[in-house]
C-alpha cells in the first residue's frame, strides 16, 4: 500500500476515534459560566463498576465530591451502544465542596443521560440536604443506538441563600450512562462590585507590565 494512502488511512482512523469520543461525551448543555468565579464542575461517565467513583473530569478548588451508587442490577460494561452503564435504584453525589457563604444564591445544573426498560420510568433529581427538587428545563431524545432509546435531561436547582456544600440525588428505575453537575455561587451585589474593582486593577496591572 502506498505511504500516502497509509497516512490518509491513519488520519481517517484518528478522526473516527475522536468523533467516537465526542459522541460518547454527553455534556450537551454546558453553562456559559463554567470555569468562572464561584463555579464548580464534575462529570461522571461510569466506565468502571466502582460504587464510589470519582469524577472523570472536573474543576473544584474546594475539594473532591463524593459519590455513592445504589444499583438496581450489576454494572454493564456495554449497553445500547454505550460504554459503562449503571442500572440504578439510586445515585447520590454527596457533599460537593463549595464556596462558603454569604452569597445570594446557588444555581445547580444537572445533566443526565439515561434510558429505561419501562416507558413509565424517568429520573427524579433533587438536592437532599436542603430538600430542593430539580426543575426539568430540557429533555431531548438522543438518537437510538442498537434499538435502545436514550434521553438527555437538564435539571435546574436554586438554593437560597448559598450553602457551603450540597448533595444531589438521582433516582428512579433508570439506566444511567453519564452525569454532569455544574454549580455557581452568586455573590451579593457588594461582592460583585469588589470582584469588578479587583478585575479592573488586574487589567491595569497587566497593561502597565506590557508597556
Amino acid at each position: 500500500m502506498h505511504i500516502r494512502t497509509l497516512r490518509l488511512f491513519g488520519i481517517a482512523a484518528l478522526f473516527l476515534v475522536v468523533c467516537t469520543c465526542v459522541v460518547q461525551a454527553d455534556d450537551l448543555f454546558p453553562p456559559s459560566w463554567r470555569f468562572g468565579p464561584g463555579t464548580t464542575f464534575a462529570i461522571w461517565e461510569f466506565n468502571t463498576p466502582d460504587l464510589n467513583p470519582a469524577p472523570d473530569r472536573g474543576f473544584n478548588p474546594n475539594g473532591m465530591p463524593a459519590t455513592e451508587i445504589f444499583p438496581g442490577h450489576d454494572w454493564l460494561p456495554y449497553y445500547g451502544g454505550r460504554v459503562g452503564v449503571w442500572p440504578l435504584s439510586g445515585l447520590v453525589v454527596t457533599a460537593i465542596p463549595n464556596y462558603p457563604p454569604p452569597n445570594r444564591f446557588k444555581e445547580i445544573l444537572v445533566q443526565v443521560t439515561w434510558s429505561s426498560p419501562s416507558q413509565y420510568a424517568e429520573p427524579d433529581v433533587d438536592e437532599i440536604l436542603f430538600h430542593v427538587p430539580g426543575q426539568l428545563v430540557s429533555r431531548i431524545a438522543v438518537p437510538p443506538n442498537q434499538g435502545v432509546q436514550w434521553w438527555h435531561d437538564v435539571y435546574r436547582i436554586i438554593i437560597i441563600p448559598n450553602p457551603p456544600r450540597e448533595s444531589i440525588r438521582v433516582q428512579g428505575a433508570i439506566w444511567i450512562d453519564e452525569l454532569v453537575i455544574d454549580t455557581i455561587c452568586v455573590p451579593e451585589p457588594s461582592s460583585i462590585l469588589v470582584l469588578a474593582v479587583g478585575a479592573t486593577g488586574l487589567i491595569g496591572l497587566v497593561r502597565r507590565r506590557r508597556k
